[in-house]
């Protein structure tokens, strides 16, 4: 009868251990890779950033505020950037949408400080970034936290319009109306996504 029993927990045992590897074995099959991992902290940390940046106001914004945003952005960046380098697709087209938003966030805030060459110098540099998203790269894919999340143009237009009338005002504030009529047309492509004040 020992006998017996010694081979019902062997054989108990045997097919626990081999449940235990099956289930083990897909787990990983559902397992992020470093990129996803990457791209779900830096969409963290933007979502952060982006909530605190649009608690500023123009009369209140500090040169600390400034760096705390600058910071998030590099943070952001070292996250994105291998990304875009390394891998193709939605997941790569997802990480230069959100490397666009941290640098748009930052030149933004730079703005609202004053900081306007440096706020110039930083959204010109992403021009081709941010507009280089249309409504046929969308909607745009990715998970966080467990959840699929979709981003729509609808979601993105009005960020490239308020940008597109951003830049008419500088190059407008420049004399460079040549610019500065380009920008404009390029927000009015948008207006059905602008409000009134920036019409």
């Amino acid at each position: 009868m020992a006998l017996n029993l010694t081979r019902l927990r062997t054989y108990v045992m045997k097919k626990l251990l081999f449940a235990t590897l099956l289930l083990l074995s897909g787990a990983s099959v559902f397992a992020q890779t470093k990129a996803e991992r990457d791209l779900e902290t830096a969409v963290r940390k933007y979502n952060a950033m982006r909530d605190f940046a649009g608690s500023l106001k123009p009369s209140t914004v500090t040169d600390a505020d400034i760096t705390s945003i600058s910071n998030s952005v590099e943070e952001g960046l070292t996250l994105l950037d291998p990304i875009i380098k390394t891998e193709s697709g939605q997941i790569a087209d997802v990480a230069r949408y959100f490397r666009a938003n941290y640098l748009y966030q930052k030149g933004f805030t730079l703005g609202m400080k004053g900081r306007m060459t440096e706020a110039f110098d930083l959204l010109r540099s992403i021009d081709s970034d941010i507009n280089g998203f249309t409504s046929s790269r969308f909607p745009l894919r990715y998970v966080f936290e467990g959840r699929n999340f979709i981003i729509k143009w609808e979601n993105f237009a009005p960020t490239q319009a308020e940008y597109n009338v951003s830049m008419t005002e500088f190059y407008f504030g420049k004399k460079d109306f040549t610019n500065a009529l380009a920008y404009a047309a390029k927000a009015n492509e948008n207006s059905s996504y602008l409000s009134d004040y920036l019409r």
